[in-house]
């Protein structure tokens, strides 16, 4: 998936910011100020968003 215009990543276990992935069973995190609107969370990895792993998210203000 083409990131251009990510507005952030979670991708380092227990870490915010770029890493090498989250291992499973743990977390990442990413602080954004987002305007109202609809945006999708998606996971980079091969065939991940593919077989489903993205949720969307709706920002009211």
């Amino acid at each position: 998936m083409d990131e251009t215009g990510s507005l952030g990543e979670a991708s380092g276990t227990c870490a915010a910011g770029a890493g090498d992935g989250i291992a499973s069973g743990a977390v990442g995190w990413v602080t954004l100020t987002l305007a109202p609107g609809h945006y999708e969370l998606v996971c980079n990895l091969q065939n991940h968003y593919a077989n489903g792993m993205r949720q969307e998210l709706v920002v009211t203000g």
